[in-house]
């Protein structure tokens, strides 16, 4: 009879199969263990012994708190994982006793891997710690088992601060994290006292037990943002090998992720008109899209620092081409909007098309053109050349308006077409 127990140990085998098949295709050829990972190995062990015995001098020129900021580096951008999976929220979820138990195991795993892993860390700067740090036996004992407490409530309130937070609050948050959980870490090392690292071990080796047997009140409030953590954490390695060998590999973005512009839906226009409604829904839709959020900046970013450095009439001429290509940008978006599958369910007059595009392609060009505008202006020399820069820039843009908000009609069925073809 399956119980939580070997519910859960399948998985961990599950987790360690496939963790073994991705090294594997790696280090799958002969070749590589003959002429890569035998010869490193080798070369390790001899420098390992060289260090026993000749002692360098570099050993004891390593300052123990930055030891520990590295220890700490490299333990505090890990992740532990439950163990869930998408199938459990039609399953597993309706036995509470079950969901606790695997998240218990999780946990305990968590800890005795943690240990492992800051143990074989140790080993490996063994010398450095016994001869540079002049640690005796017993607090290098004591240290993977103080790493490995402190480091689960730590990794548990980085989870919840990425699980249940905005962007803005997750990046201050975490950085109050790591700040604070650092210096804690840090600190306790730093001080090379063996009772304080003993009271360490027993203050978060408590705190553990209590978070291991504390019941979450609501368990399946944030329970698909943590099936999305555990996939993300079993992936990373294998995310890590595809991105390295030229296919990228997009992050899964959690089910309540929203657009950091435009989350709500509010109305732009008092006048819920069709050519409003279309102008409306391809401004969001553009500025809603990371992706094009992200080419969008790094154009203002360029167009700016090329702008402020050129001379006046020049840049004027090149004030005028940016212009131009930012009517010429949203003309191509919206093209590409009114490909959309969910538009074409609908008939659009011609007028409400025309309309809709002229305030498209308004509403699109004006933050940008107003961004190089400004910096155009920041780099005048006197009051009358700020004027002469501002009538330039106001009339460049009437221009640039009148020019792209011509009838075009063969021009916009053309990029339609296009568009649809790609």
């Amino acid at each position: 009879m399956t119980d939580a127990y070997h519910l859960f140990v399948r998985r961990l085998k599950s987790e360690w199969g496939f963790q073994y098949r991705v090294i594997r295709t790696v280090v799958d050829d002969w070749s590589v263990f003959a002429y890569l990972i035998i010869p490193a190995m080798i070369y390790l062990i001899l420098y390992y012994i060289y260090l026993w015995s000749s002692k360098p001098e570099w050993i004891y020129n390593i300052q123990i708190h930055h030891f520990a900021l590295f220890l700490f580096v490299v333990i505090g951008f890990r992740t532990f994982r439950y163990f869930f999976d998408y199938a459990d929220q039609l399953f597993l979820v309706q036995r509470k006793s079950w969901i606790l138990k695997i998240r218990k195991y999780g946990m305990i795993y968590a800890i005795l891997f943690h240990i492992v892993i800051v143990f074989l860390l140790l080993m490996v700067w063994l010398p450095v710690i016994y001869y540079g740090f002049g640690m005796d036996i017993a607090e290098i004992a004591l240290f993977p088992v103080y790493t490995a407490f402190f480091m689960i409530p730590f990794l548990l309130l980085k989870k919840k601060i990425g699980i249940r937070n905005k962007l803005l609050q997750r990046i201050g948050l975490s950085t109050l994290l790591y700040v604070a959980g650092g210096c804690i870490y840090v600190g306790i090392i730093i001080l090379h006292n063996l009772t304080v690292t003993g009271v360490g071990i027993i203050v978060f080796g408590l705190l553990n037990i209590w978070l291991i047997y504390k019941e979450p009140k609501n368990y399946k409030a944030h329970f698909v943002e943590n099936i999305d953590h555990d996939l993300r954490d079993r992936f990373k390695v294998l995310t890590l090998l595809l991105n390295n060998t030229g296919h990228r590999v997009q992050n899964v973005r959690s089910v309540r992720s929203r657009p950091i512009i435009f989350k709500n839906s509010k109305q732009f226009f008092k006048v819920r008109s069709s050519a409003n409604i279309l102008t409306e829904s391809c401004f969001k839709a553009f500025y809603r899209d990371s992706k094009y959020n992200k080419l969008y900046l790094q154009f203002i970013v360029v167009s700016c620092y090329g702008i402020f450095n050129l001379p006046n009439r020049v840049g004027c001429i090149f004030l005028f081409a940016l212009g131009w290509v930012h009517f010429s940008i949203s003309k191509m978006i919206w093209s590409q909007f009114l490909t959309s599958d969910f538009l074409n369910l609908y008939s659009w007059s011609a007028d409400t098309l025309k309309e809709s595009e002229n305030k498209t392609m308004l509403m699109l060009t004006w933050p940008g053109y107003l961004l190089i505008a400004i910096v155009f202006l920041s780099a005048s020399n006197c009051f009358l050349d700020v004027v002469i820069r501002l009538l330039a820039s106001v009339l460049i843009f009437y221009v640039c308006i009148r020019i792209k908000t011509k009838k075009l009609h063969r021009l916009n069925a053309l990029m339609i077409k296009l568009y649809k073809k790609i």
